[in-house]
C-alpha cells in the first residue's frame, strides 16, 4: 500500500526533507492513508517527547498538500530549494513546509 517514516533531528537537509515522509501506492491513492498512517504514529511520536514536526511537499501535489491539512497542520511557507538539496528532494525547487502540531 505503502509507507510512512520519520526523521528526527534537525540539520539543513531536513529543513527540505521533513521529519515526515509518506508514499501511498497508485492503486491505493484516495482514501486517506496516508494521514491514517500519520495520525497512528501520535502516541509513539508523545512518547518520545516530540510535539511538532514538518512535513514538506511539492506545491503541485495538491493530494499531499490536503493530507497535511487534514491532518491540521499549518502552511509555514513555501521555501527554495538551493541547488545543493535538489539531489536529495528528487530535483524540486520548492517546498512546502507545513507544521504538524501532535494532539493528544
Amino acid at each position: 500500500m505503502g509507507y510512512v517514516s520519520i526523521r528526527v533531528g534537525e540539520s539543513p537537509e531536513l529543513y527540505y526533507l521533513g521529519h515526515v515522509g509518506y508514499r501511498i501506492e497508485e492503486p491505493f491513492r484516495g482514501n486517506g492513508y496516508a494521514g491514517e498512517a500519520c495520525r497512528l504514529l501520535i502516541p509513539f511520536l508523545t512518547r518520545i517527547g516530540i510535539r511538532s514536526l514538518v512535513i514538506t511537499n511539492d506545491p503541485d501535489n495538491l493530494p499531499s498538500r490536503a493530507t497535511c491539512e487534514k491532518l491540521g497542520c499549518v502552511l509555514e511557507r513555501i521555501a527554495t530549494v538551493p541547488g545543493r538539496y535538489r539531489r536529495i528532494v528528487n530535483g524540486s525547487t520548492h517546498k512546502c513546509r507545513y507544521i504538524w502540531r501532535i494532539q493528544d
